[in-house]
């Protein structure tokens, strides 16, 4: 393996262990604020102002957690860095044996990897608008070219190192240059399968208006919903009992929250 994408993985690994600390860490300076501002005022009670502070902590804190901290601790890099990570364990196992079982497990790398580069958002990118055409044109070799000649035993490593290195850095003329030797090479022969039909109802539905409505409405129900239950655990009350009390804090935020998630995913 090419001594720049080994010197990627170690970078990566550094940065993900380090997310994963400060994420910990944010996550348990708020719990540790919260507690404090919240025991306050039953032991000081001429403090009770502090209660305003405990529910902006809250708040804040909320969005935090549920926003960014649960999938930085689950998956602290990128999807490009995670798709790359991906390609790179598909190049170890080749170097290590060229079996077919080795094929078979580089071709289960990749397909994840190409799986994970079609899911993600990419005109939130900014280097997007620049290489559209470009890296439409490097994930259909990807999907096209590469897969079929992994499955066919006839990948080339250095090839699959071309790829990693310009998934990595993002560089239009590597991967224009990747998409010029995928493209002229003799051995490899391109060959798209037809998608799943549970596929295309799947990415229809992804896509749509009332696809982005369900999964907003869903995100911001569920977010209230655990906020709720933290809260009424925290007081000792009854779940149910807080809900009908409060039907507006339930309601209104679930709605409230739905409708910032809408308008994130409106382009």
């Amino acid at each position: 393996m090419r001594k720049e994408i080994e010197g990627a993985l170690k970078r990566l690994e550094i940065e993900g262990k380090e997310t994963r600390k400060r994420t910990a860490r944010n996550i348990l300076v708020i719990a540790i604020l919260a507690t404090i501002f919240y025991l306050i005022p039953y032991f000081y009670p001429q403090l009770i102002l502090l209660l305003v502070v405990e529910a902006f902590i809250g708040i804040i804190g909320g969005f935090y957690v549920g926003f960014y901290a649960i999938s930085a601790l689950y998956q602290p890099l990128s999807l490009r860095f995670h798709a790359f990570r991906r390609i790179a364990r598909a190049i170890q196992t080749l170097e290590k044996s060229t079996e077919p079982i080795a094929y078979e497990e580089a071709y289960r790398c990749l397909k994840h990897g190409h799986k994970i580069l079609t899911t993600m958002e990419l005109g939130s990118l900014e280097w997007y608008s620049k290489i559209n055409e470009t890296l439409d044109r490097f994930l259909d070799n990807l999907e096209s070219i590469v897969l079929p000649a992994v499955a066919s035993s006839s990948i080339k490593i250095e090839h699959l190192e071309e790829i990693a290195l310009a998934l990595y850095g993002v560089n239009l003329s590597e991967i224009e240059e990747v998409n010029r030797v995928l493209e002229s090479e003799a051995s490899y022969k391109a060959s798209k399968p037809p998608p799943r039909k549970t596929e295309i109802f799947a990415r229809k539905l992804r896509e749509s208006t009332i696809g982005k409505l369900l999964y907003s409405l869903g995100l911001g129900y569920g977010f209230v919903l655990v906020l709720c239950v933290i809260y009424v655990f925290a007081t000792q009350q009854d779940f149910m009992i807080f809900a009908r009390e409060n039907p507006e804090i339930v309601v209104l935020g679930g709605l409230g929250i739905s409708g910032m998630a809408f308008w994130k995913t409106k382009p």
